[in-house]
């Protein structure tokens, strides 16, 4: 389940956010995302950066153009195929 998409221009400017749950202070969001992508770069991996949050998971894409595309995701339980 996507809980957040967003793209971001470079320096943190919001062009994009678009949230599928319910927040209490979306303003916030840009700065919190440019702190996020600061972090993912040290601990991050591979072309995709991706965060664990608990059971969410914050996924951080550079694009050529300097744009920065995140999503907050909760991922679907995987069930075995027998």
């Amino acid at each position: 389940m996507i809980k957040l998409l967003g793209v971001i221009a470079e320096g943190g400017v919001p062009i994009v956010i678009k949230t599928f749950v319910e927040l209490k202070r979306e303003e916030l969001l840009p700065s919190l995302i440019e702190a996020l992508k600061a972090l993912s770069m040290v601990i991050g991996t591979g072309e995709i950066r991706r965060l664990d949050f608990r059971q969410d998971k914050l996924l951080v894409v550079e694009s050529r153009k300097k744009y920065t595309v995140v999503a907050l995701v909760k991922p679907y339980p995987v069930t075995p195929i027998p």
